[in-house]
């Protein structure tokens, strides 16, 4: 499999440049024949929405080239606020190629639920595990790639475990963005792309601001997280001790029983 690395890039960008290269190497279809998405974005919550939740039923044809066709809506609550978000989401979806494979039509429910903390800017102290949500999900089979962004005002840290692939199958492996020197800001952020040398004699990384955050996962499995404002030392001191502490440790091991501060996890 060709390696691709999915860091601090737009996932505009990502849809359209990885598509090709996942086609040639991810399963067409899961153990019980459905065909799976390489790329999947995550559906954009409408402003006109409000606060409210709900669901879209959308039936749409993937081609053998693995493009999406004739989405359309078959049902929705409540009413249409939410059929252009998921026919969007849909129609930006990509699936493995298989020239052998008659056209297949596929049902699938979109859910939507406001983001908690849209635009919000986050307490001094402690994790804000809710500035962080996914953005894009890309599959490669034995190994699913998460991006992750920030829906906060303030920039942030994330550190994350999730159960690790290949020669790590059956452990957790951790990852952060502090020890890659990268901080979370929202997307068209004016700081996006700068870099700059903390003013602490304790830290001579050098950071830069980027709009996302992979976490590396194995299929149906899920990943847990914690966020910390820039500017918190004692979070990512505490982040950083549980990222330490469940690294490379057996899969049966429960990262929240390891942690000393609240920690998310994907659905």
């Amino acid at each position: 499999m060709r390696p691709i690395k999915i860091v601090a890039t737009s996932s505009a960008l990502l849809l359209l440049c990885c598509a090709a290269a996942l086609a040639q190497d991810a399963p067409a279809a899961n153990g019980d024949g459905k065909l799976e998405p390489l790329i999947a974005s995550v559906p954009e919550y409408p402003a006109a929405a409000g606060s409210v939740r709900g669901h879209v039923e959308v039936e749409f044809t993937v081609t053998p080239a693995g493009l999406v066709e004739s989405p359309r809506v078959v049902s929705s609550e409540p009413g249409t606020v939410f059929d252009r978000a998921a026919l969007a989401a849909i129609a930006r979806r990509r699936y493995a190629t298989d020239e052998a494979r008659a056209p297949q039509v596929v049902q699938e429910r979109i859910e939507f639920a406001p983001a908690r903390a849209n635009g919000a800017a986050i307490a001094d102290t402690g994790p804000v595990n809710q500035c962080v949500r996914e953005d894009a999900i890309f599959n490669y089979g034995e190994a699913v790639d998460v991006s992750l962004i920030n829906a906060c005002t303030d920039p942030v840290l994330v550190f994350g475990c999730a159960q690790g692939t290949g020669k790590n199958v059956g452990r957790w492996v951790c990852s952060d963005s502090e020890s890659r020197g990268q901080v979370l800001v929202q997307a068209g952020d004016q700081r996006q792309g700068r870099s700059y040398a903390p003013s602490s004699n304790n830290d001579l990384r050098v950071y830069t601001y980027t709009d996302a955050f992979s976490v590396t996962r194995a299929p149906n499995t899920q990943y847990w997280w914690v966020a910390c404002a820039e500017r918190d030392a004692s979070c990512r001191s505490d982040a950083r001790l549980w990222t330490r502490s469940v690294d490379r440790q057996d899969g049966s091991v429960d990262p929240q029983a390891r942690s000393p501060v609240a920690l998310a996890s994907s659905d």
